[in-house]
């Protein structure tokens, strides 16, 4: 039996979908030559050329002057496909000849791809979709204009998975959440529309775990016995 390890916080750090930026002068000369070559599907926004600083970003970093310019820059979308999870080596292995830095998961796939325009961000440049290029056979047209019940299926879906993986239990941090992520800017439609569905999966996670908690504080010492000898029969098999 291994020992040492809490199985409970072990978390899976890979995902199907990953972003990066990129700059102009540290992209190879053929880049979109090699991403056509690609089976992987990929998207990359048009150029970034019109960002400035926000007071926000100030804060996070004094050197980021409100107001003045970024550094001209694209943002790369990977998209391995549903299931086929990959760590942050292996995108970097795959892309490495791109020079990316900042590489995130991607928490909402339809959210990062209306990102690559700014088209929901009230305070930043929009910048011409039809620059964006798509590698790998994606289809960004189908997935930037998915029709607004099957948009809103999966954007529910994208919702509910956050709220696992950051272990929301009030609806309140979630709103917060998406409000201050510029990612999720575009959830915020389809959660005031399913505002009271939300707010009951939400109460529902919180109940589950309170009473889940309640129940292991009255087990008995016997019985946590039992349980920690079971659990460590099954690790030996």
């Amino acid at each position: 039996m291994q020992k040492g390890v809490d199985f409970k916080m072990a978390t899976d750090n890979r995902t199907p979908n990953w972003s990066c930026i990129v700059y102009p002068d540290s992209l190879p000369q053929d880049w979109e030559d090699q991403l056509d070559e690609s089976t992987i599907e990929v998207c990359v926004s048009p150029l970034h050329d019109c960002d400035v600083w926000t007071e926000k970003d100030e804060k996070k970093n004094p050197e980021h002057k409100a107001g003045t310019p970024k550094k001209p820059h694209y943002h790369v979308v990977i998209m391995y496909g549903k299931g086929n999870k990959k760590s942050l080596d292996q995108v970097k292995e795959d892309f490495g000849f791109l020079n990316g830095t900042q590489f995130k998961k991607v928490k909402s796939l339809i959210g990062m791809i209306q990102y690559l325009d700014h088209r929901y961000c009230q305070n930043k440049h929009h910048y011409d979709e039809r620059e964006v290029k798509s590698f790998g056979g994606f289809d960004y047209d189908d997935l930037v204009n998915t029709p607004t019940d099957k948009q809103a299926v999966l954007m529910l879906k994208d919702m509910r998975q956050y709220i696992i993986e950051n272990d929301i239990i009030d609806l309140c941090d979630f709103q917060d959440a998406v409000d201050c992520d510029e990612e999720l800017t575009a959830w915020n439609k389809v959660l005031n529309d399913n505002y009271y569905k939300m707010n009951c999966y939400i109460t529902s996670r919180r109940n589950k775990a309170r009473d889940k908690a309640k129940a292991e504080s009255q087990k008995s010492p016997r019985q946590l016995l039992k349980e920690a000898m079971e659990i460590g029969f099954k690790e030996d098999e």
